[in-house]
């Protein structure tokens, strides 16, 4: 057992993550077009939330031409999952909403094909979306591509993986400061 965690029980994350990322993310994730909120603590970025069952994903973005997110797993309120990613739109002569909305769909499309982002060779008017990535024991590396005739118009990368710490909240929290304290240190919270 490492850190509470059987190899079992990491296996089974593993599985109910795949199964959650895919066919919820279709509805309620970045491509099912969901109520999207203003981060606190974060200007300019944006978050998405879903639940299924004992899990709750948070993924905060900021939008645009060039944007950064990150999206947290967490399973009875522990984090379990994180994915960092980093995109950009290449080539500004593409209307950033039509590849935008050819990502949403191959997101749609990939719903239960692929744990990570969307569905690899989707294909829609000409756009090509590729996701190509690696993953080995819980750690995940990927290449997401946007092609319009065979010109490369957005690459995201992103990387993540599990997350095993399963200290009691008492342990990993004993010197750090409330979020109330927080809003107070951050001057731009209050502009929300």
């Amino acid at each position: 057992m490492k850190n509470g965690f059987t190899q079992t029980t990491v296996e089974e994350h593993l599985r109910r993550l795949n199964s959650l990322s895919g066919r919820t993310r279709r509805t309620r994730g970045y491509g099912g077009n969901p109520p999207k909120y203003a981060d606190p603590l974060l200007p300019r970025f944006k978050v998405l939330t879903y639940r299924k069952g004992p899990y709750l994903v948070i993924d905060r973005y900021t939008g645009g031409e060039c944007n950064v997110g990150q999206a947290i797993t967490y399973y009875r309120m522990r984090p379990i999952y994180g994915l960092n990613y980093y995109g950009i739109l290449l080539n500004r002569r593409f209307n950033s909403t039509s590849v935008f909305q050819l990502l949403k769909k191959a997101l749609q499309a990939g719903a239960g094909e692929s744990p990570h982002r969307g569905l690899d060779g989707y294909h829609d008017k000409g756009y090509r979306y590729q996701n190509r990535f690696v993953e080995r024991k819980g750690f995940v590396i990927g290449k997401e591509r946007i092609l319009y005739h065979n010109t490369l118009v957005y690459l995201q990368l992103y990387h993540g993986g599990l997350i095993v710490d399963t200290r009691r909240a008492s342990e990993w929290s004993k010197h750090l400061r409330t979020a109330n304290e927080l809003l107070r240190l951050v001057p731009w919270s209050r502009t929300f």
